[in-house]
């Protein structure tokens, strides 16, 4: 039946690359076509699409595809350009996956990051090889990734929160610069930069499409980092802009609790 039909491909692939004398590391780069047809090919057809087949569709998934993506894994684990290729690859295996449309909400949403931590796990694996050491090298193309994820998510969601759609990349696009600046106590302009830029940017992002997520991250991002920027003159300058604020709160009292009122409401309206 359709388990044989499974692991008669996976036998193919694996005398396949023993044909062409690929080196044992790289046979997992073999496996990766057996799993991109059971995952997102052998489900397009008619005969797994009814629901009396889909126990047979199952075994087909599961054999050949998410055993055959891990034992790619397993085989190219001691080579580190292997093993990123097969993460990439089975980054793009598990995203194309997830974008049928007959999986339930929450299979296909692990789908979906279970794919951008492979192709992330992939990318840093190849920069890692490459000598660089940046933390932002690692940290942009994770964000990046988590974007186009929320993205998806937007298009079958248009309700979702902002906090599942641009939340997670803006997190890790920001956030561990952020950190990285502070526990340094160093003047690092790029990096400092960056924090502010991406703060204000995210900021106005959100402000602009009306979400949430965006504004609130955004402005604590670029908060903490221009108190870092005043911390690093002196630490006594951080005093001078809480006391100015402080007695502007506190002399408009009444005007800035109707603000703040206000600002609230418009929180509340944004997803």
């Amino acid at each position: 039946g359709w388990l044989g039909a499974a692991l008669a491909a996976l036998a193919l692939a694996l005398t396949s690359a023993a044909l062409a004398d690929a080196p044992r590391h790289s046979m997992g780069l073999f496996l990766l076509p057996v799993a991109a047809v059971a995952l997102v090919g052998v489900a397009r057809l008619p005969r797994l699409r009814a629901p009396a087949s889909r126990p047979e569709g199952t075994v087909v998934e599961w054999v050949g595809g998410y055993l055959t993506l891990l034992l790619a894994g397993g085989i190219a684990y001691r080579s580190h350009p292997d093993l990123a290729a097969v993460l990439i690859g089975a980054g793009l295996v598990l995203g194309g996956a997830a974008l049928r449309g007959d999986r339930p909400d929450r299979w296909r949403r692990a789908l979906l990051w279970t794919a951008v931590l492979a192709e992330a796990g992939g990318i840093w694996i190849m920069v890692w090889l490459t000598g660089v050491r940046v933390l932002e090298a690692y940290t942009l193309p994770l964000a990046a990734l988590a974007l186009v994820a929320g993205a998806l998510e937007l298009r079958r969601h248009p309700q979702m929160s902002s906090w599942m759609v641009t939340g997670p990349g803006i997190v890790a696009a920001l956030a561990p610069s952020l950190a990285a600046a502070v526990a340094s106590m160093q003047a690092q302009p790029l990096r400092q930069g960056w924090v502010l830029l991406g703060g204000v940017a995210a900021l106005l992002f959100g402000s602009r499409r009306r979400q949430r997520a965006p504004v609130i991250l955004g402005s604590a991002i670029a908060a903490l980092g221009a108190l870092h920027l005043l911390s690093l003159a002196g630490p006594w300058l951080v005093l001078i802009p809480t006391g100015i604020l402080l007695l502007y709160l506190g002399g408009n009292y009444e005007r800035k609790r109707r603000d703040l009122a206000r600002i609230r409401g418009a929180l509340d309206r944004m997803r």
